[in-house]
């Protein structure tokens, strides 16, 4: 489920709303369009929830004399199952490590209090904008963008993030200086160390990044890391199991590589799908001699999970005008660039599960890359959480501290021993896990060439200029056209903005 909430800081509001609320009415207002919307006024808060459909359970939305509750992504109270939102509400409040999957959960009750609940790297986005008179936050950073009446009568650049769209050209996957700012500059990321609470109806916050650490669940692990890794898959597996058997008969497809991550995932989903007539089906991309192909091909044939290739046919994906860039950007708003293009605004009701890393984010600038690139790359379709658990987040702040690198092929080693050990037989691309050496296959630089990133995608050297005339940037962190016009990726990542630009204009 998706939401806006209007909150007034103050306790008689001007009487001018900061968003639209004609759009606001209107769920095809979402970047991938709802089924419905519903309006809550709830005291002085406004609330706007929209609905899509899909077959993965999810916490069902409670209005009632003890407030409002409502969840984004799927909350799984541990031995209970899949609560309804006020339920999950209560246990969160009183034992929040009981609280499983991956969710974004807000409840206000109707004395003023309430709380926004978490898990620690989500794939579930918060942002934030700051008006004069109002608090606005949502979970859709388009549908927000839109609704701001700031923008009418404005140009879209004037509310460009420089220092974003620095990051964006210059530092496309290195770690961001500044992880809360988005492409604009009045909407933040509310990062998952920000705890967001009520007050009488108002919003307050506070850093809790520091009560985030499981020492419980450390001393474990230094003294006994059997009865560590019993414990923490246990409590996945079980998981994983009250999502499914809410699943019975259905379809999932998964998308395979040959790396760790998407393996790990298949790993999982096949062994517990079974078990509820749930049906797998493979999905390759890439040329047939490309490493993801060849290991994928035989991940799924050792699960025997019947697969094909999207791409055999060396199809090529890339931006072929500035509508092209502009239709990316709509789904995108700059959290992942048309170096991984994407251009559909259809939400994909099917099942679809891709390797899920968390495991590896260990830090805190990690971490809030996942919200930002990750989350949005899964935006357009049914998440299911596989491995994105919050008790996976918590023994990753635990390796973080005790030998990361080592812990997290650890993790992966005690994964497949548990759930499939014959996996552990199949090389990796690029990688070896030390705990069970098998020789690396191909490198990982084969594995990112395809042939939709080596090609020439369409580029309009004189709308970059403009857009560039009109972005006042600091002096150190300046983008240029001469350096823009010597790399290819860096050309398709200025066509997303200044495509932005022209469209939005």
């Amino acid at each position: 489920m998706e939401f806006i909430l209007v909150v007034p800081k103050y306790p008689t509001d001007s009487g001018i709303t900061p968003v639209d609320i004609d759009l606001l009415n209107d769920p095809e207002s979402l970047t991938y369009p709802g089924r419905d919307v519903k309006f809550i006024q709830h005291n002085s808060i406004s609330i706007w929830t929209y609905k899509r459909y899909t077959e993965v359970p999810n916490n069902e939305l409670i209005i009632n004399e003890n407030g409002v509750y409502l969840t984004k992504g799927t909350a799984i109270v541990h031995g209970k199952g899949i609560l309804d939102s006020e339920s999950v509400y209560i246990e969160l409040c009183n034992q929040q490590e009981n609280v499983q999957g991956d969710f974004l959960l807000l409840g206000i009750n109707n004395d003023g209090s309430g709380e926004i609940f978490t898990t620690t790297m989500t794939f579930c986005p918060l942002f934030v904008h700051n008006h004069r008179d109002y608090t606005v936050l949502s979970t859709d950073l388009g549908l927000l963008n839109k609704s701001l009446v700031n923008r009418k009568g404005n140009q879209i650049t004037d509310f460009f993030d420089v220092d974003y769209v620095y990051e964006s050209v210059e530092n496309e996957w290195g770690t961001r200086e500044f992880p809360e700012k988005t492409m604009f500059s009045d909407i933040t990321r509310a990062l998952t160390t920000t705890k967001y609470q009520f007050n009488e109806f108002k919003l307050v916050s506070k850093s809790i990044q520091y009560d985030l650490f499981r020492k419980d669940l450390e001393e474990i692990y230094l003294k006994d890391k059997k009865e560590f890794y019993d414990h923490c898959f246990g409590i996945i597996e079980t998981s994983i199991r009250e999502v499914f058997k809410n699943m019975r008969g259905c379809e999932i497809e998964l998308l395979m590589s040959g790396g760790l991550d998407s393996r790990l995932s298949s790993v999982l989903v096949s062994h517990i799908a079974k078990d509820y007539q749930i049906s797998l089906k493979g999905t390759l991309f890439g040329p047939n001699d490309h490493p993801d192909v060849v290991i994928g091909k035989r991940v799924a044939d050792l699960l025997s999970i019947p697969s094909k290739n999207k791409t055999g046919d060396g199809k090529i994906w890339m931006p072929k005008s500035a509508t092209d860039y502009y239709n990316c950007m709509l789904v995108s708003l700059g959290d992942w660039n048309s170096n991984n293009w994407r251009t559909s605004d259809i939400f994909q009701e099917r099942l679809v599960i891709s390797g899920q890393d968390n495991y590896k984010r260990h830090n805190w600038a990690k971490i809030f890359s996942m919200n930002r690139w990750y989350a949005a790359r899964m935006f357009y379709t049914a998440t299911i959480p596989i491995l994105s658990h919050q008790i996976i987040n918590d023994m990753i702040l635990i390796y973080g501290k005790h030998d990361f690198h080592n812990a997290t092929f650890e993790f992966a080693y005690e994964l497949m021993k548990r759930f499939n050990p014959k996996m552990l037989e199949i090389p990796l691309v690029g990688m070896e896990i030390p705990q069970h050496p098998v020789p690396a296959f191909s490198s990982v630089r084969a594995s990112k060439m395809m042939p939709s990133i080596e090609a020439e995608a369409f580029f309009d050297e004189n709308l970059v200029r403009n857009l560039l005339g009109k972005l006042k940037f600091h002096p150190e962190r300046n983008v240029t056209i001469e350096n823009i016009l010597t790399d290819k990726r860096k050309r398709r990542i200025i066509m997303d903005y200044a495509s932005f630009m022209q469209k939005s204009n």
